[in-house]
């Protein structure tokens, strides 16, 4: 190989490793200002309440004892929890003389707009994606939240379906 050759082959190879590098170094640079969940910027006051509260923001959390179809069962305690990324955790205990353990159901999450009496309602609807087993949420004007039917209509019983949010 002449020398030419071996200078130009010399040369490439620099540009190339030259380029490389330079985009690691904008890679890196670029990567360090990115935000990252659950990590809040610091302006060197930050604490362990500001931390916990920018991670509890990204859930709706709703408590309630709903009614049960059971005489001997006093109720369901019921807590629901929505998370941001479409996921939820369903917490029952069923109480009174038939009261059991808790049971914990996960899932996915969506939001429905609009039903037969109200145009612009808010439903949250859990465990969409399964239809033996889906629930809907009327979204109340106060923030909490109430059971419906799977027509997303008040259940026709006196009983209370109301969660409270947390």
């Amino acid at each position: 190989m002449s020398q030419k050759k071996k200078e130009r082959a010399f040369d490439v190879g620099l540009t190339v490793s030259g380029i490389a590098l330079a985009a690691i170094i904008v890679f890196i640079i670029l990567f360090a200002f990115i935000p990252r969940p659950g990590i809040a910027p610091s302006d060197g006051r930050a604490d362990e309440a500001s931390t916990v509260e920018s991670v509890e923001s990204g859930m709706r959390r709703y408590i309630g004892t709903l009614p049960c179809p059971d005489p001997e069962c006093d109720g369901i305690r019921t807590e629901l929890v929505l998370r941001e990324d479409g996921t939820f955790r369903l917490t029952e205990t069923t109480l009174g003389r038939i009261a059991g353990r808790p049971t914990v159901e996960v899932g996915k999450w969506t939001t429905l707009r609009g039903n037969a009496r109200d145009l612009d309602a808010v439903v949250y609807r859990i465990n969409y994606d399964k239809l033996t087993t889906a629930r809907n949420y009327l979204l109340l004007p106060d923030g909490n939240i109430k059971m419906v039917d799977e027509n997303q209509e008040e259940f026709p019983s006196a009983g209370n379906y109301t969660l409270v949010k947390q």
